[in-house]
């Protein structure tokens, strides 16, 4: 009796209905989490490069008020700074007329 009650539910139509139906399941799952991770590697390269661009456009602005910058990338470190911070401004040079001497 168990053995045709397992029959009539084990038909060749319910069994290929069956295999269908996770074949589509399966697909879309697989569909679905492909481009979740392809969502989720667009919005890490968005952050990364709004990062990097927020960084310079913040090492330019100190720099150009004149404040030393330091900068380091494992055991190397320097200070960044503005040249034109360093170089005195010279007073105008005066033009001299020259004079003769009796």
């Amino acid at each position: 009796m168990l053995l045709q009650f397992l029959k009539q539910i084990f038909t060749k139509r319910n069994l290929l209905v069956f295999i269908l139906v996770v074949w589509l399941a399966f697909s879309v799952y697989y569909i679905a989490r492909d481009q979740w991770q392809k969502f989720q590697l667009g919005q890490l390269q968005v952050a990364y490069q709004k990062g990097s661009s927020d960084t310079v456009k913040l090492l330019i602005e100190q720099v150009d008020k004149c404040i030393r910058v330091p900068v380091q990338d494992g055991d190397r470190k320097i200070e960044v700074v503005k040249v034109n911070c360093f170089l005195k401004e010279t007073p105008p040079k005066e033009t001299a007329t020259p004079s003769v001497k009796p």
